[in-house]
């Protein structure tokens, strides 16, 4: 248990600590609480890009065009285990340029033997998120092949069902009735 007297200097620190103060300090430590999964409030992280991001969100949205929450769950798994993907191979090839940055002779041998437990970590992460995107892929096809065995084509779906993506200006969703 703290002293009164340790109180009284941690009041004192505190009130010397108010954070980042440059644009920069603020964006480094805007990424000091970044989660991951359920908790994560956003999949792009510092240096990657939120246009990218949104484009392959577009992307995917657009192939499957997901129409039931499942699908839609399906889709965003299909996004992120794709997004992670990318990271991981962008994160084995910083570890590679690092180490050839740092040496002289660059022998690919070497930096593989320097780096060998990271590799195996980073190859285990990229396997994870590539059995993710087929298990997810596997089980939306199969989802939307049951879905379209069972509903008539001709009729329109639910928009109510319809997924979240972004209408542009020009093209607003049907309003539902």
């Amino acid at each position: 248990m703290a002293s009164d007297r340790q109180n009284a200097a941690n009041k004192i620190n505190a009130q010397k600590s108010t954070g980042p103060n440059s644009d920069k300090g603020k964006a480094v430590s805007s990424q000091n609480a970044l989660k991951s999964g359920i908790d994560s409030k956003c999949e792009v992280i510092r240096f990657e890009s939120r246009d990218e991001y949104e484009t392959l969100t577009t992307e995917f949205h657009a192939r499957f065009r997901p129409a039931t929450p499942e699908e839609r769950f399906l889709v965003d798994a299909l996004v992120r285990n794709e997004w992670f993907s990318r990271r991981y191979m962008c994160v084995e090839a910083g570890i590679w340029t690092r180490e050839f940055n740092s040496t002289d002779h660059g022998a690919i041998g070497t930096a593989f033997i320097r780096h060998a437990d990271h590799f195996c970590k980073v190859d285990r992460r990229l396997n994870s998120a590539q059995r993710n995107f087929q298990r997810a892929l596997t089980q939306l096809t199969d989802l939307q092949a049951r879905r379209k065995e069972t509903v008539d084509e001709t009729e329109p779906l639910n928009p109510k069902l319809a997924s979240f993506r972004a209408f542009p200006p020009d093209e607003q969703p049907p309003l539902a009735a």
